[in-house]
């Protein structure tokens, strides 16, 4: 029976060949400053990426990644001086270093975001935001089938304001992420593993700067579905 089946899952690249992808993410966010401040943000972007491979490195795949412009939709809008984050690896090519379930070795840019964007606060950060461009979720290292599960959980440390130094300007994001199989379906007249991935990201932030202190807690919880085409 189909369900009793299990099958191996990896990324294959060949060099040369592109895929492309429509990335599309919708955001419902609530927030609460102590009991008598509240805010909501409805957020809706699409973003078109494409993947090219290149060659091999200590037997991972180097795959480039390009992202065009990304449409977004925010209400109530962002402020004028918000740096635009959505677009901050938009026109420029990186490459990706990966195993072939998508553990992510290195990643890097064709040329300085902070120079090409015109921001220089973001000097000494780059190599984290090109890692952001990691965007396929992981694979599980045995084979599965329908009902298997398997879970991620990484922490990631960034420093928003490389001037002002770790001690003052630090973001770390910790990350869960649970995969489950929950069927074999066929899209575009392929067969593939149906995912279901529920995520709980934690977002702590401190920023200090002269005499002004701010600290940062965000929670978020995030579902979705991935479809990975088998080969027959």
């Amino acid at each position: 029976p189909v369900a009793a089946q299990k099958y191996d899952v990896s990324y294959q690249y060949p060099v040369d060949k592109t895929f492309r992808y429509k990335k599309i993410v919708e955001e419902h966010a609530f927030g609460e400053i102590h009991t008598d401040m509240a805010a909501s943000i409805e957020k809706y972007s699409e973003a078109f990426i494409s993947l090219t491979g290149q060659n091999e490195k200590n037997g991972n795949q180097v795959v480039r990644f390009f992202q065009d412009t990304v449409f977004v939709n925010e209400t109530p809008p962002p402020p004028e001086n918000a740096i635009n984050l959505d677009n901050i690896l938009s026109k420029t090519g990186i490459a990706l270093e990966f195993s072939s379930n998508g553990t992510l070795r290195n990643a890097t840019a064709e040329e300085s975001v902070a120079d090409k964007k015109g921001l220089p606060q973001l000097k000494g950060t780059e190599r984290q935001l090109a890692g952001t461009a990691m965007f396929l979720p992981m694979l599980p290292d045995n084979p599965v089938g329908i009902g298997d599960t398997w879970s991620i959980k990484s922490k990631d440390t960034l420093v928003p304001y490389a001037a002002l130094g770790k001690a003052n300007s630090l973001r770390i994001t910790t990350t869960d992420i649970i995969y489950r199989v929950e069927d074999i379906t066929e899209i575009r007249d392929m067969k593939c593993l149906k995912i279901g991935w529920d995520a709980s990201v934690l977002l702590e932030q401190k920023h200090i700067q002269g005499s002004q202190e701010q600290y940062t807690e965000e929670q978020t919880d995030t579902k979705g579905t991935y479809y990975i085409g088998l080969d027959d």
